[in-house]
């Protein structure tokens, strides 16, 4: 699962990572991405999101779909720089860190890195 309230950016992840062989279910509403997310847990194996979006933010994103399913990892995608506040939530959060701008192919491999270490 990709979410990001930039649908360039978003579609930009989604591409990239199809092209690498992962399937992909693209949001970009994070509440619209939980409510699915919470239907359909089992079927993921990693989320992607950004961190900052309106209506509900990526580490609360993160937090919701870990009380689903724990062992759900998150890769974390900001072009902010991590604060005092997220930098204490960020460890309970997230498995992986991608600051933005990145290459297409940093996702990707952050991608693959993740799932074999699950």
């Amino acid at each position: 699962m990709a979410v990001d309230d930039e649908p360039d950016i978003l579609r930009i992840v989604e591409l990239s990572l199809l092209r690498w062989g992962y399937a992909v279910d693209a949001f970009t509403n994070p509440v619209a991405a939980l409510e699915h997310f919470k239907e359909n847990a089992s079927k993921y194996s990693l989320i992607i999101t950004d961190i900052r979006m309106p209506s509900m933010s990526g580490s609360e994103l993160a937090r919701r779909a870990k009380q689903i399913r724990q062992d759900i990892k998150v890769l974390v995608m900001t072009a902010y720089e991590i604060d005092k506040e997220l930098q204490k939530v960020l460890p309970s959060i997230k498995d992986g860190f991608l600051q933005k701008p990145f290459h297409t192919n940093d996702i990707c491999i952050a991608v693959r890195k993740h799932l074999a270490a699950a």
